[in-house]
């Protein structure tokens, strides 16, 4: 949890958090946590004005021009003469950029949805991918409403799937650097 703000905040700050779980003893799902609020010292880096950046290399990411994103929403993209890649969100449609596999892992967990095992059969798997569930006929309305999005498998151990726009089929993204390579591997390099 990151907590900003640019006026000076005094006092108590809580937070909640709750989670589902599969087990039936209800007597371990209380945690405690104690955090301690710092001040950060302003830098004169310029972040990126567009879209989301963390990790340690996210001054290597240049802002994506905004002409470009409402095209390629769902899509990976990066601008002609950098490789960099940016995920464009298709629901909030901002650009988030995929600077390393912290970056990638990042984006997972920012953008994921959830999705039941009997939604995640009905839409096809890539060629040579492993498959969590067992496969159901495709739903095209399901397919197309899902393209371009970052899929996590609810019912079982949170897998990551990408359902990629191109061919609408789903993608497993097993981890940070997995899915800095499958995504960047559908990248497509946009003129500005």
């Amino acid at each position: 949890m990151v907590l900003s703000s640019v006026k000076a905040i005094s006092g108590e700050i809580s937070a909640v958090v709750s989670a589902r779980e599969l087990d039936f003893n209800q007597t371990n799902n209380e945690a405690k946590a104690s955090f301690t609020a710092v001040a950060i010292a302003k830098s004169a880096e310029v972040l990126p004005e567009a879209g989301e950046v963390l990790g340690e290399t996210a001054y290597s990411c240049e802002p994506a021009p905004a002409t470009v994103l409402t095209n390629w929403l769902g899509h990976i993209i990066s601008i002609s003469g950098s490789l960099t890649p940016w995920y464009i969100d298709p629901v909030s449609r901002q650009p988030y950029c995929l600077a390393d596999s912290q970056t990638a892992y990042g984006a997972l967990e920012k953008y994921g949805l959830g999705i039941t095992n009997a939604d995640l059969s009905r839409i096809p798997v890539g060629p040579g991918e492993i498959n969590t569930v067992e496969p159901a006929e495709a739903d095209v309305n399901l397919v197309n409403r899902l393209k371009g999005r970052i899929l996590l498998q609810v019912e079982s151990y949170g897998e990551a799937w990408y359902v990629n726009p191109a061919d609408g089929r789903r993608y497993y993204l097993a981890d940070g650097q997995a899915a800095l390579t499958h995504l960047s591997s559908w990248r497509v390099v946009v003129e500005q």
